[in-house]
């Protein structure tokens, strides 16, 4: 029984990839955005970010997409407000669920660029896990929920450095068979 099981479940597995694979040589393009508000845990103050990021992506391999997400980041609170031009770099590699769903876990990091006089760059290190809900073979939209942890600089140490992200997107694939 346990061998009917197992097989049943990899052939299971082997058709929902088959139905649904992004294969090597596929460019992606598109973005995310997110916005927040958080405690700093300085005085009172409550602080907000806004994010906006544009993506580009090649499929290396089938499901393993590299890229890169330039974006910019506002950051403020009660008193002073800043913001950075952010250049990470990314990882993906899809997990289909189906025709229609595709789950990818995703790694980026890179440096972000202050409005801050003196500042030096800043480090950032995200890692999620997202959703690709197809609205037909070349467009999906995508939310994703991210750990973030960000170093922006002595200069403003009431940004919080460890914050959770839901972003939401639209990517479009280019050369992707139905």
């Amino acid at each position: 029984m346990h061998k009917i099981i197992s097989t049943l479940i990899l052939v299971i597995a082997i058709n929902s990839i088959a139905l649904c694979q992004i294969e090597k040589n596929t460019w992606m393009i598109g973005g995310t955005g997110n916005a927040g508000v958080y405690y700093t845990g300085f005085g009172n103050n409550l602080a907000y970010n806004l994010q906006l990021q544009a993506s580009l992506g090649y499929f290396v391999t089938d499901n393993l997409a590299l890229g890169i997400t330039p974006g910019f980041l506002l950051i403020g609170n009660n008193n002073s407000s800043f913001y950075n031009v952010i250049l990470p770099v990314f990882s993906r590699y899809y997990f289909n669920i189906s025709k229609r769903i595709s789950l990818f876990p995703e790694l980026n990091g890179g440096l972000g660029f202050s409005s801050n006089v003196n500042s030096k760059p800043s480090y950032l290190f995200n890692a999620g896990l997202g959703a690709s809900f197809w609205i037909n073979s070349s467009v999906a939209f995508e939310p994703k929920f991210e750990y973030s942890i960000y170093d922006p600089n002595e200069i403003t140490p009431w940004v919080n450095k460890k914050i959770p992200l839901l972003k939401l997107g639209f990517q479009i694939y280019l050369n992707r068979r139905e």
